[in-house]
């Protein structure tokens, strides 16, 4: 269920998950959440995104037949609420819709 799989000219590999959700998202230390106000809810009946976006990074790289597929989940609409979108949570980086590009740059680096 992965939206983007990509390969730059360096051979780097990402899966990136995209989210249209609103609101605040925020970690709680364990998963994702969301908040509308001061309302606080799971994402689909308490679906682990960083964890199905993990398992797609292994699918791909199984496919694709490459070392590594670095996850990355990225919100269009929602404001990631004190998610340091340069580090990961969880082996995953969570990201803006403004700030993936530059991430993506900044991966294909290394």
């Amino acid at each position: 269920d992965a939206d983007a799989f990509l390969r730059s000219p360096k051979g780097n590999c990402f899966v990136v998950d995209t989210k249209s959700n609103k609101g605040g998202v925020f970690f709680d230390g364990s998963v994702l959440k969301r908040r509308y106000g001061r309302q606080v809810h799971e994402f689909n009946n308490g679906k682990d995104l960083l964890r199905a976006v993990r398992g797609q990074a292994g699918t791909l790289k199984d496919i694709k037949r490459v070392r590594y597929v670095q996850p990355i989940l990225c919100f269009t609409r929602a404001n990631l609420e004190e998610i340091k979108q340069d580090q990961k949570l969880g082996g995953v980086y969570v990201v803006g819709a403004a700030t993936l590009v530059s991430l993506l740059k900044q991966l294909d680096k290394s």
